[in-house]
């Protein structure tokens, strides 16, 4: 009915156990799990049904909680609908390629972070069409990654997170190979200051940064290859970036929707737009250390 934890801080793992296709056996495990659950290199998991009675997950010396990885069967994480209350580590699913939604987290109000400075990781998880599942308020004290979600059309769901700091490589929000992303208006909760970059890249549907307003400052804003997106519009709120950076946006017509008052930008990038026509926009910027504007087709 309880289970500890080891020298690693792990109370569950279940490591290249390929033929293993359930975890109900576990169904009697009740109330709080000390350490944390990892499930890495299990071929045939179709669910975590079993995992009803857990109610709370600490997390492992690297600060984890919840680690699923090379899980390529695995279509529900609903075993989880009871756990409540704060993640004491990250969340990290890596190569679930079937997982469509994040039902079964809803109770998880507030996620920590891992020694990489990670709170939320969703890498390699084509199916995943929403992150509704998730309802976490407050501030993640590490970064928010999603790589390689073919499916994912939104970021709704991560509405209550206010504030978000920084990973290892001085990244808070990394949004990479997302092609079916068309908004970020998800991201609406977020004020002040983003404590480090965000970096969009292959969004081929996103049309807007609308979902940005209420960020003041930022040490990197990155878009590159946001297929639909032809304005800045989102970016008003900020004063202060360290460095913009535009790449092979290729509806981008113009810097429209930067700050029109006063912004303090260390660099400016400004690289392979085809369909820039102007600058306009930039009027707005006090001052500049560093610009490079180099082969926007339509730029005059």
């Amino acid at each position: 009915t309880a289970i500890g934890n080891d020298t690693l801080g792990q109370s569950i793992s279940l490591n290249s156990v390929p033929a293993l296709e359930s975890v109900s056996g576990l169904c009697g495990v009740a109330g709080a799990l000390p350490g944390s659950l990892i499930i890495e290199f299990v071929d045939g998991l179709v669910s975590l049904d079993g995992l009803e009675g857990i109610t709370a997950i600490g997390k492992e010396l690297e600060g984890k909680s919840i680690h699923l990885r090379s899980v390529p069967a695995l279509q529900s994480i609903v075993g989880l609908r009871s756990l409540a209350g704060a993640l004491r580590g990250s969340l990290i699913i890596d190569s679930a390629d079937r997982l469509a939604s994040l039902e079964g987290l809803h109770g998880i109000t507030a996620i920590g972070n891992d020694t990489l400075g990670q709170s939320i990781s969703l890498n390699s998880v084509p199916a995943l069409e929403s992150v509704t599942g998730l309802r976490v308020e407050g501030a993640l004290p590490g970064s928010l990654r999603i790589n390689y979600a073919d499916q994912l059309v939104s970021l709704d769901g991560l509405e209550g997170i206010t504030a978000i700091w920084q990973d290892k490589s001085g990244k808070s929000i990394v949004l990479l190979g997302v092609p079916a992303l068309q908004s970020i208006f998800g991201l609406r909760g977020l004020a002040g200051a983003l404590k480090g970059g965000l970096a969009i890249e292959s969004a081929a549907q996103l049309t807007s940064l609308r979902g940005l307003e209420n960020l003041t400052s930022a040490s990197l804003i990155s878009v590159n290859s946001a297929g639909q997106l032809s304005s800045l519009h989102g970016l008003g709120g900020l004063r202060a970036i360290s460095e913009l950076s535009l790449d092979s946006n290729s509806e981008l017509h113009s810097l429209v929707g930067l700050n029109r008052t006063y912004l303090q930008m260390d660099k400016l990038s400004v690289l392979r737009n085809a369909k820039l026509r102007s600058l306009y926009g930039c009027d707005g910027i006090s001052v500049l250390q560093s610009l490079s504007i180099k082969s926007n087709g339509a730029l005059q």
